[in-house]
């Protein structure tokens, strides 16, 4: 689960280097990649959303 977590954030952190985006702004798309990554993945193996809480 944390390797998932760590392709997301770098995804995420690519995606924001390439268009030039702010430290700030991009801590939040690597949040929003990493959990909307966790989301999906649950979603897909049959897991509810909440277990990534757990």
């Amino acid at each position: 689960m944390i390797i998932g977590t760590i392709a997301f954030v770098l995804s995420g952190s690519f995606v924001a280097m390439s268009e030039d985006f702010g430290i700030l702004r991009m801590f939040i798309l690597d949040f929003v990649t990493a959990f909307g990554g966790g989301v999906i993945r649950n979603l897909l193996i049959g897991l509810l959303i909440s277990a990534l809480w757990s």
